[in-house]
């Protein structure tokens, strides 16, 4: 239905025929026409507001239980809703409320930024994954990382370099230096050649156990650099922000430790000055590559939804990043692609992929959820906070009030499947369940993509993994002959 406001528009349009030519009769008419659909577009994008008033508890008890001055959330439901939710204040001093458009350091989600730009190099075949790091940095470099002639920028991407990581080191004494004083300049090179040697032992690159580190970030920032001969912040604003028209989204200059209005201010404990400080402004030359990107929760889903849906990197290098086979049993629900984590626990039926962001004052996460079929951005304004119960209650909800779109829950019996890791051949015993329901197995990617099916015609068979599927994680699903799941397995090819 049209609004007083747009009749009386086009009726002033109609009364005007003497003083307005056609060409821009047109022009008005097509710029109204836009602006009516662009209205009932987004009307019809706003969640109930059950939806919005159950998310808004959830926030709201989230932040103060965790004693957090400010909280921002994000979510679209892909085809059917978006909203951003706020709780608390942008800083303590003056208590100002916030409106969902402040912007904040996102810390580690920078990896997911720089880990795009090398897929395009390598797209471009700038260069290779498969390239070992000497080709682009320096022999003298490289000489002093252990296993440094063997490492690759594959290795890199999904930290399974075996590098330490030189800011969380024991052995390191940069954290004691940064909140010695927190805009000091670090030098990265400096840092590479000096601090390297002094690192804990590491491990040799394996292609499939993963040491989170943001040492291998910094690495490929100066490889993106020595690849195109532009610092790497230029490249990711010229691959990425710009096109993307991402304007609330920027890396300062390694000198400027401000960020631009509106922004939340972020608090921590300061180990050195034993009080609570404002870490909003920071100088981000130890962060580097590794942490260094500014945004907002909006700015965030558009980057990571355009990402996922191919419009920044081809698809096949989408499936690639996501494709998430690093793994480390000190952290069992986490796996680690090329600049993307994915959290999975069976148990609670998780699955999400994207990339967490800790740094000094801010906490970030930017995931999908499969199950619910949404983008969630959150933000809570202190490193020391932790917003996994929040994400774990929306996809509950959201999961429980969705038709159709709730997971499957992944049991521990009666399917056996081993070896699991496998290399080639797995054998899957499904004990009588073939014999009684016609059962057919389906093996799907980590992006639900169906890779392999086949009937089944007996308890116990074996299937040729190596024929159909690449290294990394898969789940097989054994369904029946009324179409049901009667179980799903997680298994994992090297």
């Amino acid at each position: 239905m049209e609004t007083y406001v747009q009749k009386t528009f086009v009726n002033c349009i109609l009364q005007c025929n003497l003083f307005i030519s056609k060409i821009w009769k047109i022009k008005i008419i097509k710029l109204l026409a836009f602006l009516i659909l662009f209205a009932t577009y987004a009307k019809a994008q706003s969640p109930s507001l059950t939806i919005i008033d159950t998310i808004q508890s959830y926030i709201d008890s989230s932040r103060i239980n965790q004693n957090v001055t400010g909280a921002l959330l994000r979510i679209e439901k892909v085809d059917e809703w978006s909203n951003t939710w706020v709780s608390g204040v942008v800083d303590t001093t003056t208590n100002t409320a916030l409106t969902g458009n402040e912007k904040f350091r996102v810390g580690s989600i920078s990896k997911t930024f720089l880990a795009t730009c090398v897929l395009k190099l390598a797209d471009q075949n700038t260069l290779s994954l498969d390239d070992t790091i000497g080709k682009w940095l320096s022999a003298s470099l490289v000489s002093v990382i252990p296993y440094g002639s063997h490492i690759t920028i594959r290795h890199l991407l999904n930290h399974t370099s075996g590098m330490a990581d030189a800011v969380d080191d024991p052995n390191s004494d940069l954290f004691t230096r940064f909140f010695e004083n927190p805009f000091q300049q670090f030098n990265i090179d400096s840092i590479m050649f000096n601090d390297f040697p002094l690192l804990s032992p590491t491990n040799p690159p394996d292609d499939t156990l993963a040491n989170y580190t943001n040492t291998g970030y910094w690495l490929l920032g100066k490889i993106v650099e020595n690849a195109t001969g532009m610092d790497y912040d230029k490249y990711i604003k010229d691959s990425i922000i710009t096109p993307l028209g991402l304007t609330n989204t920027y890396i300062p200059s390694l000198s400027d430790s401000s960020i631009s209005e509106p922004y939340v201010h972020g608090y921590d404990f300061n180990p050195f000055t034993s009080v609570t400080t404002d870490f909003s402004c920071q100088s981000i030359s130890l962060p580097y590559s590794a942490g260094s990107v500014i945004s907002n929760v909006s700015d965030l889903i558009i980057f990571y939804k355009n990402l996922r849906n191919g419009n920044i990197i081809p698809m096949n290098w989408v499936d690639s990043m996501q494709n998430c086979y690093g793994h480390n049993p000190a952290n069992p629900n986490m796996y680690y692609g090329y600049g993307t984590l994915r959290v999975l626990s069976e148990s609670n039926g998780i699955d999400w992929i994207g990339h967490t962001g800790g740094i000094c004052g801010y906490v970030t996460y930017m995931f999908y959820m499969p199950s619910i079929n949404s983008y969630v951005t959150c933000n809570f304004s202190s490193e020391s906070s932790n917003p996994t119960g929040l994400y774990y209650k929306i996809m509950k909800y959201l999961q429980s009030i969705t038709v159709g779109v709730a997971s499957v829950p992944i049991n521990n019996e009666p399917v056996k499947i081993y070896p699991n890791p496998a290399s080639d051949y797995i054998t899957i015993d499904i004990g009588n369940h073939a014999l009684m329901n016609n059962c057919v197995v389906k093996i799907t990617n980590i992006l639900g993509q169906q890779v392999f099916q086949s009937s089944i015609n007996k308890p116990q068979f074996n299937i040729d993994l190596s024929s159909c599927c690449g290294s990394g994680i898969y789940f097989i699903h054994i369904i029946d002959g009324q179409n049901k799941t009667i179980d799903s397995k997680k298994i994992i090819l090297q």
